[in-house]
């Protein structure tokens, strides 16, 4: 099995970035308002999904497949694009649905990026708090918040943050890194 290419993060951390400002720009254009509520469940419990999740879902996914057309794409709404690509995102649109659906800020647009299997790189998008976290893979190679500085370009008021996955460094703030 080949090994992910650390140099090839930039490409991707900086994607990423542009897909939390775009999701919050979206959200506020297109989903700041009423929505339909059903149920996943049908009548074993209550998983609520909401009309932004399927539309959230549906946006990230065209982001990803104009990019990168051959990864493979798995969504908590819409299933599984397969390819032969080593890569897959794995997209959860509406992270507290149930959040969402009262009014509290803290829903979240998560977004894991896997090389093989492995996770490399994620996003948390906090839209209602205008705020996002990268998470990077350290295991599997050197890749710092200074590799962002070229790669990032912020534009407030959203500020990104930098998560190490061996938690040594846990939510360090990244934004004074970004020309």
């Amino acid at each position: 099995m080949k090994k992910f290419d650390t140099k090839k993060y930039p490409i991707y951390a900086s994607f990423l970035n542009q897909l939390a400002k775009d999701l919050t720009k979206f959200y506020y254009a297109k989903l700041d308002k009423p929505f339909k509520i059903t149920n996943k469940m049908k009548g074993k419990g209550y998983d609520p999904v909401t009309t932004s999740d399927k539309a959230f879902e549906k946006f990230i996914r065209s982001k990803i497949s104009k990019k990168f057309p051959n990864h493979q794409i798995i969504g908590e709404e819409y299933g599984h694009k397969n390819t032969k690509s080593e890569f897959s995102w794995v997209i959860d649109p509406i992270d507290g649905t149930r959040s969402y659906v009262v009014g509290n800020p803290s829903w979240s647009n998560l977004i894991s990026l896997n090389y093989n299997g492995e996770p490399i790189l994620g996003l948390a998008n906090f839209p209602k708090m205008r705020k996002y976290y990268l998470n990077v893979n350290k295991n599997l190679g050197k890749f710092t918040p200074s590799h962002l500085r070229q790669h990032m370009a912020l534009a407030d008021p959203l500020q990104p943050s930098y998560i190490e996955r061996d938690g040594k460094k846990w939510l360090e703030d990244i934004s004074d890194l970004i020309p």
